[in-house]
């Protein structure tokens, strides 16, 4: 990547990398091969958005609408003057709310229940090692997982082939 200059270079592995603080990720990054759909949701710019949304692309206008509606709940809050260093308490009560990462699913298995996890590689809102931390979460619970539980990993899906294909599917 010698074409890339230094700054892009550190934005390039910022992604690759996911948020930081001082107590840690925040969030897993983006895994390679992923990179085609980052136009749209991480580091591109659709002309309509800017204009309607302010926000270059569908993902940053998302990540700003849930951290002002949902995490502040508070219309004029500014991404630009953050200090992502209070994010897990600033996020704590939207999480209580949100978060489906709970690795005890005893109960689920206890009651017969069968779970399939099925993520796109390239899933642009919500990335794919996210749901692989999750899978193995669960494994260190429970290492017999694999008697209830499966994952399987699309290459070259995003949520939007998703949808296309249970359409078709489904009729």
């Amino acid at each position: 990547m010698t074409w890339l200059t230094p700054v892009q270079r550190d934005a390039l592995q910022a992604l690759y990398d996911g948020p930081v603080n001082p107590s840690g990720q925040i969030y897993p990054g983006m895994p390679l091969g992923s990179e085609n759909r980052w136009y749209l949701w991480k580091a591109g710019a659709s002309p309509g958005f800017l204009t309607r949304d302010k926000a270059p692309n569908p993902g940053f206008a998302l990540e700003i609408e849930f951290c002002k509606y949902l995490v502040f709940n508070d219309p004029d809050w500014d991404y630009s003057r953050y200090d992502m260093n209070s994010w897990q308490a600033d996020a704590h009560i939207a999480g209580t709310l949100l978060n489906a990462d709970n690795p005890n699913i005893s109960r689920f298995r206890d009651s017969g229940g069968r779970l399939i996890l099925w993520h796109g590689w390239n899933d642009g809102p919500l990335t794919p090692l996210a749901s692989i931390e999750y899978y193995d979460d669960v494994e260190r619970l429970d290492p017999e997982l694999r008697n209830f539980f499966d994952s399987t990993f699309s290459p070259a899906c995003s949520t939007a082939t998703a949808v296309q294909v249970q359409i078709a599917w489904t009729g």
